[in-house]
């Protein structure tokens, strides 16, 4: 035995001979004989990469530190917002929320925060990356050099998160203008591209030059393509067709017919999807039930962990409402004329919200954007409601 079976953990020792142990709770440091190089104080201790850091966590006299350290101890990159926990090539992603970029194991930038959002680094030394300025996205390299695509997004995964180039054999998955997908290699180039029929009957594989190079049938619906989720713009966010891409007077004029119920608008976040169903609320909304008639013309939900990870995504949905609000206001002022100027009817109370109230044959019509935060997550809603006055 070299080292004495004597530590509750191990990690493999890294190139200048100093290996992570555990003893009890905490990580430590210890050199080839076993002899401390840096006595147990780490909470988190993960193995050191091929350049030579380590992630770790220890809690201090100021509360607690994360970051990286050297095969001494030394903190090398020491964590203030956002910090990848595992190295790639090399490089540590690190950004502000907003901004991310790389550093390398000294710690200086080996790629600027210029990007939105970036991947990890593959085996290859390339990821998906949205540049900030202008915003495009493309294939970043661990040299710094960006290749735009000319395709809307990358392909995510059900759960909402970009695939890149996980597949581990180069290539990553786009999206394109026409619904297909492009597969793009580390250089930024389309390899080749698979397509579906629009009845899902069939699927396509061409080649660079568009030739095809494989094809199958099956029964329809089998093959479905991926819709847009980062690039989605209006029409992602309406539920109410015939308001948006039909006769938004005639929408109204249908919920002024309609007889009049009690009615609250629902939550997306706080649960709910009947605003008739009024049994769960509380005193509160209790005394905001309105008789008349809603409808929901738009609606979009943000998970706190995607408004985090896609910082630019949360800005694209507010414009999308605030598109879907200035156009449907147009609409109602050429069949109603001007709103009320002293009517504000609040629908249900947010952490955004704006209305505009029209007097329709003794009616109150309503139209009302809507945004609500909790927990980190955000809503979107547009209602059109006919309310007794």
């Amino acid at each position: 035995m070299a080292v004495p079976a004597r530590f509750d953990g191990a990690r493999p020792f890294n190139a200048a001979g100093t290996a992570p142990v555990l003893v009890g709770t905490e990580w430590g440091l210890i050199d080839t004989a076993g002899e401390w190089v840096v006595e147990p104080r780490y909470r988190i201790l993960n193995a050191f990469d091929d350049s030579g850091l380590a992630y770790a966590g220890a809690d201090t006299a100021d509360g607690s530190s994360t970051g990286y350290v050297d095969a001494r101890g030394n903190t090398v990159l020491r964590r203030e917002n956002e910090m990848d926990d595992v190295p790639a090539c090399g490089l540590v992603k690190v950004g502000d929320g907003h901004r991310r970029g790389f550093r390398d194991a000294a710690g200086r930038w080996a790629v600027p925060a210029v990007y939105e959002w970036a991947d990890r680094f593959d085996a290859g030394g390339a990821c998906v990356a949205r540049a900030c300025e202008p915003p495009a996205w493309g294939v970043l390299r661990t040299d710094g050099r960006f290749t735009p695509v000319p395709h809307p997004e990358p392909v995510t995964d059900d759960d909402g998160w970009i695939t890149g180039f996980d597949g581990g054999h180069g290539l990553a998955p786009f999206l394109t203008a026409d619904g297909a997908v492009a597969h793009v290699d580390r250089e930024g180039r389309d390899v080749c591209r698979t397509e579906a029929t629009a009845d899902g009957a069939a699927a396509t594989l061409r080649d660079a030059s568009g030739a095809a190079v494989w094809s199958v049938a099956a029964e329809a619906g089998t093959f479905e393509p991926p819709e847009a989720w980062l690039s989605g713009g209006v029409r992602h966010c309406i539920d109410h067709d015939g308001a948006w891409d039909g006769d938004t007077a005639e929408a109204a004029r249908q919920l002024l017919a309609a007889p009049a119920r009690p009615f609250h608008p629902c939550s997306l976040i706080f649960g709910g999807d009947d605003p008739y169903d009024l049994s769960d609320l509380d005193a509160h909304d209790q005394e905001r039930v309105r008789d008349g008639a809603l409808a929901v013309i738009a609606s979009k939900w943000l998970a706190g962990e995607w408004i985090a990870e896609y910082p630019f995504l949360l800005d694209r949905t507010q414009a999308c409402f605030d598109e879907i609000t200035r156009t449907l206001e147009r609409r109602l002022r050429a069949a109603f004329g001007d709103p009320l100027p002293w009517a504000r009817s609040s629908l249900r109370s947010g952490d955004g919200e704006w209305s505009a109230t029209w007097e329709v044959d003794g009616r109150h019509l309503v139209l009302q954007s809507y945004a609500q935060i909790g927990d980190g997550d955000t809503e979107f809603q547009v209602w059109l409601a006919a309310v007794d006055t």
